[in-house]
């Protein structure tokens, strides 16, 4: 069995500004994830859930940074 953590542990976290979150058995590719995960990262939360419902609406796009052949 793996086992899952985060890379940062909990002492170092401070819990008024900072959400963690996994996703396990997810049907999306971990190339897709990645880039998804990078444009998210640093964004407020209220910010990031409106940037992911634009996504789904096909009013923004998700920039591939990594993986754009």
């Amino acid at each position: 069995m793996p086992k899952w953590g985060y890379s940062i542990t909990e002492e170092e976290l401070d819990p008024e500004k900072t959400a963690k979150a996994s996703g396990r058995e997810v049907r999306v590719s971990h190339k897709s994830a990645r880039e998804i995960c990078k444009t998210v990262k640093g964004m407020m939360l209220a910010q990031a859930k409106q940037y992911l419902r634009d996504v789904m609406t096909k009013k923004r796009a998700v920039p591939f940074t990594r993986f754009k052949k």
